[in-house]
Formats: C-alpha cells, sequence, structure tokens
C-alpha cells in the first residue's frame, strides 16, 4: 500500500480556489451581460445596459440581432473611405465585404466588417467615425502621400423580396451617400 505525502506540494489546489472564484465572477458576469443583450428592449434592460455597454464594445462582445428582429434590414451596403492627399489626388478604401470574400475570409474579417456596418454607419455611433477616419488616413499615409481629409460613404441598394430576388445575385449598390468627412491632423498620423 502506497503512503500518501504530506509534502507541502501535494496540499496545493490545481487551479488555486482565488483563480476558479475569479473565473466564476468573470462568466457571471459576461452571462449577465449575454442576458442583457438578448433581452427586449426596455426602460429597466437600457438602464442596466449603459454602464456596461463600454467594457462589452471594448472587448468586441456586443450583440446586434437587427438581421432577424425586430425590424428587419431592407437593404444591403456596403462601406468605402475617400482618402483625398494634399497634393490633390485621392484614393479608395473598401471596408471589408463579405460577398468578396472565401470562406476563411469571411470568419477573419466578421467583426471587422460588423463593426463597420453595424456601427460606423450610424448616427448613434457618431464618436467612433474620427477614430475610423484616422485609422484609414495612418493605413494610407506615407512619406510622399500625406492624407488631407477621409469622406465615409456608403453604399446601398433595397433588398427584393424573396418572390423576386430568389435564386438571383443581389443587385449591385447603386445609392450612395457621404455621411461623414474628416479633416486629418498632423497628430492624426503618428
Amino acid at each position: 500500500m502506497q503512503s500518501k505525502s504530506n509534502t507541502p506540494e501535494s496540499n496545493i489546489e490545481y487551479p488555486p480556489l482565488r483563480f476558479r472564484l475569479f473565473m466564476t465572477v468573470v462568466l457571471s458576469f459576461y452571462l449577465f451581460c449575454l442576458i442583457l443583450i438578448l433581452s427586449p428592449d426596455s426602460a429597466l434592460r437600457n438602464q442596466l445596459y449603459k454602464p456596461v455597454y463600454p467594457f462589452l464594445s471594448a472587448l468586441g462582445f456586443w450583440q446586434s440581432w437587427n438581421v432577424f428582429a425586430p425590424t428587419i434590414r431592407t437593404e444591403n451596403f456596403h462601406l468605402l473611405a475617400t482618402i483625398t492627399f494634399t497634393d490633390g489626388t485621392t484614393a479608395l478604401w473598401e471596408f471589408p465585404r463579405q460577398d468578396l470574400l472565401t470562406g476563411v475570409e469571411q470568419m477573419r474579417a466578421e467583426r471587422f466588417r460588423k463593426w463597420a456596418n453595424d456601427r460606423i454607419r450610424y448616427h448613434e455611433y457618431g464618436f467612433l467615425q474620427p477614430d475610423a477616419a484616422r485609422y484609414i488616413a495612418r493605413l494610407h499615409h506615407t512619406e510622399s502621400a500625406l492624407p488631407k481629409t477621409v469622406e465615409l460613404t456608403f453604399f446601398s441598394i433595397p433588398i427584393p423580396p424573396p418572390t423576386e430576388g430568389i435564386d438571383k445575385a443581389l443587385p449591385e449598390h447603386t445609392r450612395h451617400k457621404t455621411f461623414f468627412v474628416y479633416d486629418v491632423q498632423p497628430e492624426d498620423l503618428k
């Protein structure tokens, strides 16, 4: 018969209790946030959601179920940025479009696409637009090309009803609207 060792190493819990308690609190908080996200709109839900939204947004944990309900999307769209340089030239930069990517690329770009299509475009998330414009300006900044302005534009087309659009490719996005123009500052390019 083998005797149990009474050395200090044999009394160590794995994982330690404080780690398990910490993870329980983190997971409980995350589940609470998910329940808030999935709950129907109400005054109580919105009051509880307001303080946790910055946390969820910063980590990319927010969800948006507006494809399904309560209002189904009626248009198909994508975003485009026009960068005007100090020498007068322009460049175009397109936010990720799922219809132009392969399966693996679609998975990799989904959060970025969701951020652009579900946040950047809408007025209530206007506080994100300057950051998006600065990001795009930095992408196009070189020693010989200094971005002067960044315009964010969305192109759209109404989604045809299923009776007309089944087994057909979606129509091209022919309507467009510039919804944000940003004047690039020198400190934005650092």
